[in-house]
């Protein structure tokens, strides 16, 4: 297996893991979550991957320079959107018993 495949199979991998463990997460924060809550999440982990995913994609085509400012506009685009995202899910939050 080729270290691209083993990456994504990493990559798949830990995105089960993450989906999988997010109720949890969100109960563990007192965060009560709807579907547009959930639909926000899902959004903004596929623009993630996104993000990992199209400069990879330009690094295999020989491409280093423009996957490298592509990364850094799209690692800024990713931090402003989780942000804001986080913002609007923890409006409606209950305070901590901690």
């Amino acid at each position: 297996m080729s270290a691209t495949a083993w990456i994504w199979f990493v990559m798949g991998a830990l995105s089960i893991v993450i989906l999988l463990s997010a109720h949890v997460w969100m109960q563990d924060f007192g965060i009560r979550m709807n579907w547009w809550k959930w639909t926000l999440m899902v959004i903004w982990y596929g623009f993630l991957n996104f993000t990992l995913a199209l400069p990879m994609t330009l690094v295999g085509e020989g491409e280093s320079f423009a996957a490298l400012r592509i990364f850094f506009l799209l690692v800024v685009v990713a931090v402003i959107l989780g942000v804001g995202f986080w913002r609007l899910i923890a409006a409606g939050r209950k305070p901590s018993s901690r």
